[in-house]
């Protein structure tokens, strides 16, 4: 397998790239297959959670990789340059939740994708150290509660 990638670096990436696409591809088919609403958010949250619990060391190795790389100017550079663009299609699909919402975002999509990136991340290290504190609806919940509040904001005169 090794001899397909450069280095370790590289696999790590490849792999970093697919959970993305895997997990994009997840929250497609949930906007898809749930009209608009709340319940679209809770279910969308509950399939990305279900696929956090089927890949608990996927988690363990993004975060030894981005310690490692947080430490390493050089490897923080290509990180970043590495996690910016896999961050692109959750953007577009914050935008496209938005727009078939007909909803005027009041921030840049870019940044709820990095919210909801974090709030992923940090639940699932929660989840790692603490299973039965994080509860399989709780992320869905939260999307919710998230789209919700900005769509309040929104609507504010």
């Amino acid at each position: 397998m090794y001899s397909n990638f450069t280095s370790k670096d590289e696999l790590f990436y490849a792999l970093m790239t697919e959970r993305i696409t895997e997990r994009v591809e997840t929250a497609r088919d949930g906007f898809a297959q749930v009209p608009p609403g709340g319940a679209q958010a809770i279910e969308v949250g509950r399939r990305l959670t279900e696929k956090l619990a089927e890949q608990p060391e996927w988690h363990l190795l993004f975060i030894e990789f981005w310690a490692r790389a947080v430490r390493d100017p050089k490897l923080r550079e290509e990180f970043v340059q590495r996690r910016r663009p896999a961050r692109i299609p959750i953007t577009e699909l914050i935008q496209k939740a938005a727009d078939d919402a007909g909803v005027e975002l009041p921030v840049p999509a870019e940044h709820l994708a990095i919210a909801v990136l974090a709030l992923s991340n940090g639940l699932a290290i929660e989840s790692l150290a603490d299973p039965e504190s994080v509860p399989p609806q709780l992320f869905g919940t939260v999307l919710n509660l998230l789209l919700g509040a900005l769509v309040a904001v929104v609507e504010q005169p």
